[in-house]
């Protein structure tokens, strides 16, 4: 090289080149933050995604058609517990198909927690009986009568069973029973009453009988 010649004079401003272990620890740690993000992001979505989404698909149930009601309440009856307090809106809509809809996905649901653990299953009995409860006084019959046979449901399978956690939804589904029918348990067609079994616990039966 002449002295004169600058050609070959290492450039100052010419970017470094990064060793290949640099290059791949920065691609290991680029690739552990998103492992770290979607994990976040995974947690966040089993833990609040199924409320969210119940709270969306509930919203602006009562401006839409038929049919967009009955496929609400499809997608609400997979969400678990969090799907079961909104589609009591269909249970007490005025359009008889939807209501109709709506009574047939809730049975389905209480055959299905039948197979549960039992820890599980009174989860979602209590969930659906403070539903009822909650809209005790919108149904319109025979909704009225629907809603009782659910909590009749869950005095059956409770009834016999000493645990406190089931005679905590023997309990509750009582109450519901009484708020259901205004406190005089009379419904137009039909009469829920409550009466002491003959056992040493002093239980309730639901019986349902016709009006005169």
């Amino acid at each position: 090289m002449h002295s004169g010649d600058l050609s070959q004079l290492p450039n100052p401003f010419a970017p470094q080149k990064r060793s290949w272990n640099g290059d791949r620890l920065i691609a290991a740690l680029k690739l552990l933050l998103v492992i770290v993000v979607a994990f976040a992001i995974l947690m966040a979505i089993t833990s609040r995604g199924p409320a969210w989404l119940a709270n969306r698909l509930s919203q602006d149930f009562q401006s839409l058609e038929s049919e967009e009601k009955q496929s609400r309440l499809d997608q609400l009856s997979k969400l678990g517990v969090a799907g079961v307090e909104p589609m009591m809106a269909g249970l007490v809509d005025k359009d008889p198909e939807v209501a109709d809809h709506a009574t047939k996905l809730i049975r389905d649901l209480q055959t299905q927690w039948t197979t549960l653990p039992r820890a599980e299953s009174q989860g979602h009995q209590l969930a659906l009986i403070n539903a009822v409860e909650q809209y005790a006084q919108r149904f319109p019959e025979p909704q009225q009568t629907w809603a009782a046979s659910f909590l009749n449901q869950a005095i059956i399978e409770n009834v016999d069973d000493d645990r406190r956690s089931s005679q905590q939804v023997f309990s509750a589904a009582n109450t519901a029973l009484q708020h259901l029918f205004h406190g005089d348990l009379v419904a137009s067609e039909h009469t829920v009453a409550l009466k002491p079994a003959p056992n040493p616990h002093h239980s309730l039966d639901a019986v349902a009988s016709q009006q005169p």
